[in-house]
């Protein structure tokens, strides 16, 4: 008997390897408002998080709306500018992505990213139209760890949670996912295999995953 799946993708650092233009888009913002950031506080407090979370911790309060809106386009401005140079879809998902349509597998984008980088995202990579719905950064209230977002992607899935397959990269995100009680694969363009927690199977990218093994993990 088929089994019935659903599959959610995170974005960044799962269907393109962008994190580094992140990593340096951040950085710059830190060095222009003479602020430090190390590489470990990078992986714990930015990697996988909305982008106030962030900032509230790299200012140590918090800021009005308007002041967030305001230091997220400065900064994705930059991370854009850097990154419309390289980007590209991580290998073999147009292919992993057209077998998930085929076999007639629901998908989702759930990302903490804002809607800006979701749409210059698409602008380059023409993949939005096998997404049945995206939920970014506005769409939630409490940011990954929390498990919000997978929560409510579920929901519009309508499956149960354990027949949902998220594809995470940053920790933050495979906990979010983990708790709110999917099947998680590990994407290794952030983190190393042995930092993700719950997960069950780590890829480096979509050539190592195919739809056969997507239901051999399914409990």
């Amino acid at each position: 008997m088929k089994k019935n799946i659903g599959v959610i993708f995170d974005m960044d650092g799962v269907i393109m390897d962008n994190n580094k233009y992140h990593e340096k888009a951040w950085k710059q913002f830190c060095y222009n408002y003479e602020i430090e950031l190390s590489d470990e506080e990078l992986h714990s407090y930015v990697y996988g998080r909305i982008a106030k979370d962030t900032l509230d911790f790299i200012f140590k309060k918090d800021h009005s709306p308007d002041q967030i809106n305001k230091y997220v386009e400065e900064k994705e401005i930059t991370y854009r500018k850097e990154y419309v140079k390289k980007i590209k879809l991580l290998d073999g998902l147009s292919n992993f992505l057209e077998e998930l349509k085929s076999n007639n597998v629901p998908m989702a984008l759930a990302t903490s990213a804002p809607h800006g980088n979701i749409e210059f995202a698409f602008k380059y990579l023409p993949i939005k139209d096998y997404f049945k719905f995206i939920l970014c950064a506005s769409d939630i209230i409490r940011g990954k760890p929390d498990p919000e977002i997978y929560i409510k992607a579920i929901m519009k899935l309508n499956l149960p949670s354990k027949q949902c397959i998220v594809f995470e990269d940053s920790l933050s995100g495979v906990k979010a996912a983990v708790d709110a009680k999917t099947q998680v694969i590990g994407v290794s363009t952030t983190h190393k295999a042995e930092e993700m927690n719950g997960v069950k199977l780590v890829i480096n990218d979509f050539t190592q995953i195919n739809y056969a093994k997507l239901l051999s993990i399914l409990i």
